[in-house]
């Protein structure tokens, strides 16, 4: 039994001790009032019956009878309080047992707890000692664990020293190689374009064919002029074929220079192929008792700005411009 049953128990009983105690004051009442009742009687008893005091007879026929009524309602009520006082003693009897019983019980209960409390206790002792030892162990844990962090955070800040290092050395490195590779880019657009023109050079055509005009005799050296141009492409100077019969090359490579020369000389007749005012080839023109013409033909390298134009050798020469012309294209 718990320490709520006992309480409630004992609260019970002082419950009951009062209701008690309130029907005994009650019962002392009750027998005063009897007791003033009886008195009350006597008094009635006792008045003299004298002529002047009379009352009726019928009067104390109903005071008789209230007394007798009342005397049987008190007797009545006396024996149900005192049968309720009984049952109430024994009940108080019965209770002021189950005190004593539970004061037993809750001492025998006291007891067993304090034994349990002695044994949890000891057990909690030998907890508390574990746990000691356990923390001292945990200690020495947490320092070694504390040395390894220190020397972890010593490892990372090396590390974050060489990666900043690394990152530093990774920005120059990109910077150098996206240098080299603008340059190499550079150089590889200008190959290309280099390539390109090239391509469209070798690609691209170069020739033309002019005769002279007029005719007349010339002397030694006399320099053909063709102002006539029959066809041209890819040339932009032609004025100067035109004007002093001058082909300056625009586009290096591979040539062919064909030129025909008309004159009337008796002994024959030569002209010369010139390049940049050198004489480079030299051709015969056949002789007969009228007049005849001479073909020469040449390969030769050209490189841009070199000159090409034809001269006479022979002095005092009938020369036919008209008749002559001067033709040259390129093989690449």
């Amino acid at each position: 039994m718990t320490d709520d049953h006992y309480e409630t128990l004992f609260r019970f009983f002082l419950d009951e001790r009062k209701t008690r105690m309130q029907l005994q004051q009650y019962v002392l009442n009750l027998e005063a009032k009897f007791d003033k009742l009886a008195q009350q009687c006597n008094n009635c008893q006792s008045v003299s019956t004298q002529p002047r005091v009379t009352k009726p007879k019928n009067e104390t026929e109903e005071l008789e009878a209230k007394y007798k009524e009342l005397t049987s309602k008190f007797e009545s009520m006396k024996l149900k309080l005192e049968q309720e006082l009984a049952s109430t003693q024994n009940k108080t009897s019965m209770l002021e047992q189950e005190v004593i019983n539970l004061k037993q019980v809750k001492s025998i209960d006291q007891l067993q707890t304090l034994s349990n409390v002695k044994q949890k206790v000891q057990t909690l002792t030998a907890d508390i000692q574990s746990v000691i030892v356990s923390n001292q162990a945990r200690s020495q844990d947490l320092i070694a664990m504390h040395n390894d962090q220190n020397t972890s955070k010593q490892r990372i800040i090396v590390l974050e020293s060489n990666a900043k290092s690394m990152e530093n050395n990774q920005s120059l490195i990109m910077a150098s190689m996206k240098v080299l590779v603008d340059n190499s880019q550079q150089t590889l657009i200008a190959k290309i374009d280099n390539n390109t023109r090239q391509i469209q050079e070798n690609n691209e055509y170069v020739g033309f064919t002019a005769f002279g005009a007029g005719h007349g005799r010339k002397s030694a050296g006399y320099q053909l002029k063709f102002p006539a141009i029959k066809s041209s492409f890819g040339i932009s100077n032609v004025s100067s074929i035109k004007n002093t019969g001058t082909f300056i090359c625009e586009k290096k490579g591979l040539y062919i220079i064909l030129v025909t020369v008309m004159s009337c000389l008796s002994s024959g007749n030569r002209f010369a192929i010139y390049r940049n005012n050198r004489q480079f080839m030299v051709y015969y023109v056949g002789y007969s008792s009228g007049c005849d013409s001479g073909t020469g033909t040449a390969v030769v390298k050209l490189h841009v700005g070199d000159a090409i134009n034809v001269r006479n050798v022979e002095g005092n020469v009938d020369l036919y411009d008209s008749l002559s012309s001067f033709s040259a294209f390129s093989l690449n």
